[in-house]
């Protein structure tokens, strides 16, 4: 929301050789903080409407738009198209700080395996498959 951060998702996964054992996914949503409490980049919903919303009833459109979006689970590209073309870093400048240090460019796709594609200025493209994105 107007380059501020309102939630995030988180995933950590164990790997058992090539094959993923099991992973946890954590979404977290920025519902009623009031702006004192936000840390800086982020923002709220409370902050962007001036209203309380309540809890449950967020909670209910979560769920409902993550079952009504449980058929396209099938479609690997459909999700990767979606995911891309919503992304924030969409063909933005980007620095990601991951095992092997940070590396920068431009975000321009989603890899086949849900990695982000980043074309560093030498022209080379690089597939993250982990770490913290900043943008530049």
């Amino acid at each position: 929301m107007g380059g501020l951060k309102l939630g995030g998702i988180l995933v950590e996964a164990r790997l058992v050789g090539r094959r993923i054992d099991f992973a946890v996914v954590g979404v977290g949503i920025n519902l009623n903080i009031v702006p004192s409490l936000l840390p800086p980049g982020a923002t709220s919903t409370f902050k962007v409407t001036k209203r309380v919303l309540d809890q449950d009833a967020m909670m209910e459109a979560l769920l409902e738009e993550l079952r009504s979006s449980y058929p396209k689970l099938h479609d690997k590209q459909q999700i990767l198209q979606e995911w891309w073309d919503h992304c924030v870093h969409h063909l933005k400048p980007v620095t990601v700080v991951g095992p092997n240090g940070p590396i920068s460019g431009v975000s321009t796709g989603i890899g086949p395996s849900g990695e982000l594609l980043v074309t560093t200025p030498n022209g080379d493209t690089q597939e993250i498959a982990e770490g913290t994105i900043l943008s530049s």
